[in-house]
């Protein structure tokens, strides 16, 4: 008698939380709407500052090289999978 009270009131439980999480989830989705897959940076096209880096194959990239034509920079982090994986495929991309 008290396993099955006990079941009943773990399922009421449930259930409640249940509901409690579907009505919480809708609220969030009122409140902030759903943010695009893709958002651009607010750096996009803007103008950077004067700078000199070294490519991973040894060219050198100065802002004068940039500059003179239409340049995709990417900024990965070097212990993250999916950003190893962004940057072969940005490679392979590239003209």
């Amino acid at each position: 008698m008290i396993l099955v009270a006990a079941t009943i009131g773990l399922a009421i439980a449930v259930a409640l939380n249940l509901l409690l999480t579907f009505g919480l989830i809708a609220r969030l989705r009122e409140i902030a709407p759903a943010a695009p897959a893709w958002a651009p940076s607010r750096l996009l096209g803007r103008v950077i500052g004067a700078f000199e880096v070294t490519a991973t194959d040894g060219t050198v990239l100065t802002d004068k090289l940039v500059a003179a034509r239409s340049t995709i920079v990417g900024f990965f982090a070097t212990g993250c999978p999916a950003c190893a994986a962004l940057r072969r495929s940005s490679a392979d991309a590239s003209p």
